[in-house]
């Protein structure tokens, strides 16, 4: 009996878990069976247009730097102090206006010795000239004389031979005709003289005015006059300020030649250049401080940069009531010629990256590469983009709405199917 207990003991747990394994096996078998749920794929509901190739004249928002195509920085010419500053950066300035006055009493010392040595220049050259003459018209009395001095030299030779007048006599006229021959012989060779001594009193004379001229043109620069027509950009001196020769005194610029310098995007540099071959005008506008500034294509500037991607280009403006000042940065809006084949799109259709996106047959979305060219305006006034791209058609339907997740395979609903 002991035995028959303690084997029934052992095997009791050997008989529970034999029994949990068939209820579990049970309850799978009997299990209702689940059928799997497939989820839906979203179609995002988008609006489109259908694309056209059309013509269209792009519109070119563009920042450009005034310039002035004339700039010049007034220096001083020789050391010297400011004695008088006449103008304030800003002012508007004509020809010839004076702008600083500088110290010029050393300049007009230096020209009163010029001319000094002009006039003592110009009375040597008199001097000689008069000499000339004098020279010219004795030389033949000073030949008489030698020929007489020579005769009375032979007369009392003839005579002393016959002892008729005394040797000292003769002594007295052969004395005589040395002198004279002398006398010839100077001014003759003076007379040949002539025209280096000449040369020499003109030289001396132009070189004194030139000097004087010189003086004059040191004295007139002590007066900083404006070059042309300009406005000061800067005064860098104040009265009684020390100068050294080369200091920059102030810096103006020409009203008259002011310019817009902006960059045009490479990918407009073939049409632009197409319309300067067929000498079309090429129009571009700014608002400065509430007032039109009208613009115009003048000519490309520089070599192209593959950094910047683009080719600086300079714009001439017309101020009117407008204050432009140089190196000030405005907005230009430029009119470009008419470009055939493009395709006019909503803003709201521009991707980053240059892109677009077209629904495709199967109503998914597909990338489009485009290049930009420019923007324009509808009949409403509302601003649309210009982009070129081969890989649009003709009835392409175009994707307007901005979706913030765009990718390529996005399912879509178009707004104008329903």
């Amino acid at each position: 009996m002991r035995l028959i207990y303690q084997l029934k003991k052992r095997s009791l747990p050997v008989l529970i878990l034999g029994g949990a394994v068939l209820v579990a096996a049970l309850l799978i078998a009997t299990k209702p069976k689940v059928e799997p749920v497939i989820a839906k794929e979203k179609a995002w509901l988008v609006s489109t247009q259908a694309v056209k190739i059309v013509e269209a004249n792009p519109h070119l928002t563009l920042f450009g730097r005034v310039e002035s195509l004339w700039s010049t920085n007034l220096t001083a010419s020789a050391p010297t102090d400011v004695a008088k500053v006449h103008v304030v950066e800003g002012d508007n300035v004509e020809r010839g206006d004076v702008l600083v006055s500088l110290d010029d009493r050393d300049a007009k010392l230096v020209l009163q010795q010029r001319e000094a040595d002009v006039e003592q220049a110009e009375a040597k050259l008199i001097a000689e000239q008069n000499q000339y003459k004098t020279d010219k018209e004795a030389l033949p009395r000073e030949e008489n004389l030698l020929s007489f001095a020579k005769k009375e030299v032979e007369r009392f030779e003839r005579l002393a031979k016959t002892q008729v007048v005394a040797v000292s006599a003769l002594e007295q006229a052969r004395q005589a005709y040395e002198k004279q021959a002398i006398a010839f012989a100077t001014r003759e060779q003076a007379l040949a003289n002539h025209q280096s001594r000449q040369k020499e009193a003109d030289a001396a004379f132009i070189r004194a005015k030139a000097l004087r001229d010189q003086a004059q043109i040191e004295l007139s620069r002590m007066q900083i006059k404006a070059p042309f027509k300009a406005r000061v950009a800067k005064v860098n001196v104040s009265p009684g300020q020390r100068l050294r020769a080369g200091d920059v005194i102030a810096e103006v610029y020409d009203l008259d030649a002011l310019v817009a310098r902006a960059q045009i995007p490479t990918s407009q540099l073939m049409n632009l250049r197409l319309a300067m071959a067929n000498k079309q005008t090429i129009t571009a506008k700014a608002t400065v401080d509430g007032q039109q500034v009208a613009g115009t294509f003048k000519n490309l500037v520089g070599e192209v940069e593959q950094a910047s991607g683009g080719l600086e280009a300079l714009f001439t403006l017309e101020q009117g009531d407008a204050v432009l000042t140089q190196g000030r940065t405005i907005q230009l809006d430029v009119v470009l010629p008419e470009i055939s084949g493009v395709v006019v799109i909503p803003r709201e259709a521009f991707y980053s990256g240059n892109r677009v996106f077209i629904m495709d047959a199967e109503q998914r979305m597909r990338s489009v590469d485009v290049t930009l060219l420019g923007s324009t305006q509808d009949n409403t006034g509302e601003s649309r983009l210009i982009v070129q791209s081969d890989k649009l058609k003709v009835d392409d339907t175009l994707v307007t709405t901005q979706l913030p997740n765009a990718i390529d395979g996005l399912l879509l609903r178009s707004s104008e199917a329903q």
